[in-house]
């Protein structure tokens, strides 16, 4: 990295970083920096190539090759900054051009030198003013596959502990192609928050309400949030909010096989997080649980209606579990510094309820979705230099809807390590 002079009113920066996998995979990241008193420009580029041809075994346990994986990446990124007092402008591109090469393992249908190619560019345009009682923000970005967003954001103070925010939101999204039947469609958005402070800034009280719609389609979203914050070290969090997904262009308008009477998936979570800290000879040990459940109704899966597959809304989805953890840091006074930790979690996916009464996923965690997660680190500091380590441990996850055992993926390790 090279920057320069700081008593200088410009400033320059030049960096560079090369990166090699053994997977095969080279990438080298360059960025340039030039900044005034009130103006900054921010110019990079990404370039990535390589065979990416590695061995591993499939399910069956067959040793494969990912032969003709090739890939080549250009990346092409800007930012620009104007600022003033309170008033701040930003306006960036980017653009990527990728071409893949088509590993013959994922289908016999692709020869040799198969390829794919992807095309895309991103404009935005944000203009922010920050007041002391006020302020407001304007978004727009258009995508070069015909999307284009329009956001916009208003806050006031009302006074020292409540905060009101309202949104606003449009999206154009439009689909040509063999593919795709040619459709466009528009949604829209607005949403009211207020956060209430109060209890000597102990105790914050935070409700929402949103809106959105698409089609003939307009949830009413609401949500709800308290959280006590450092009572004697101790922080509790409660919250309980709606949330939805819209069908995506592909379930809408994929042909054959688009569905454009799809409903969007609608759920709510009830989610809390409990978190205790203690002072000790110096250091900082935390323990934390953090419970929640959910349910999501009219799940979008796609099924087969004969000689091909179609979405519909077919289920109803439960998830519960939660993540325990604790840690400990020394002292950043001592000698040799450290820190430890230690977490496990727990997450249940399954199907509750679906319109097909022999559906094999009915009361069977869904697939690719591992029911348990354990994880320790360490990381100490010494002569300038830093060690950390970090241990993962996953369960067996399933990969065919009946849960068959025979077709999972063993549970497995990941140690990372870094200097």
């Amino acid at each position: 990295q090279v920057y320069s002079n700081k008593q200088l009113n410009n400033d320059l920066e030049v960096s560079n970083t090369f990166t090699y996998r053994t997977s095969g995979l080279f990438e080298n990241r360059a960025r340039i920096s030039f900044k005034t008193k009130q103006v900054s420009h921010h110019l990079g580029t990404i370039n990535q190539w390589g065979p990416l041809n590695f061995e591993y075994t499939d399910l069956y346990g067959d040793v494969r090759e990912r032969v003709g994986s090739d890939q080549s990446a250009v990346h092409l990124t800007y930012e620009g900054n104007w600022m003033r007092e309170n008033r701040q402008l930003t306006w960036g591109f980017w653009g990527s051009t990728i071409d893949r090469g088509i590993p013959k393992s994922i289908s016999q249908t692709y020869g040799p030198g198969a390829t794919q190619y992807d095309d895309q560019t991103r404009a935005y345009v944000r203009y922010e003013v920050d007041q002391l009682r006020y302020g407001y923000h304007i978004q727009t970005s258009n995508y070069w596959e015909d999307q284009r967003y329009v956001d916009a954001s208003f806050y006031c103070h009302i006074n020292e502990s409540l905060l009101l925010t309202t949104v606003l939101d449009h999206a154009y999204q439009k689909v040509k192609g063999s593919s795709k039947s040619t459709s466009d469609l528009h949604r829209m958005g607005a949403g009211v928050r207020l956060n209430w402070t109060f209890a000597k800034d102990y105790l914050i009280l935070d409700g929402a309400l949103k809106v959105d719609h698409q089609q003939s389609q307009t949830p009413l979203l609401p949500s709800v949030g308290l959280k006590l914050n450092n009572v004697r070290g101790f922080h509790a969090q409660a919250s309980y909010r709606q949330h939805f997904r819209f069908p995506t262009l592909n379930d809408l308008y994929w042909t054959p096989g688009g569905n454009i009477n799809l409903s969007p998936e609608l759920g709510y979570t009830v989610d809390i997080r409990l978190k205790k800290m203690w002072d000790i000879s110096g250091g900082l040990l935390s323990l934390s649980v953090d419970p929640y459940y959910s349910q999501v109704e009219d799940y979008i899966l796609w099924v087969s209606v004969g000689p091909f597959y179609s979405p519909m809304n077919v289920r109803k989805v439960e998830l519960y579990g939660g993540t325990v953890g604790g840690s400990y840091a020394s002292s950043s006074a001592l000698a040799v510094p450290f820190v430890i930790g230690v977490e496990g979690s727990w997450n249940s996916t399954k199907t509750l309820e679906s319109t097909n009464p022999s559906d094999p996923t009915l009361g069977n965690q869904l697939i690719y979705t591992p029911e348990y997660r354990a994880a320790s680190n360490a990381s100490v500091k010494f002569f300038g230099a830093s060690l950390w380590m970090r241990a993962t441990r996953t369960s067996n996850v399933h990969t065919t809807t009946d849960n068959n055992p025979v077709y999972d993926i063993p549970g497995y390790n990941l140690i990372d390590m870094g200097v």
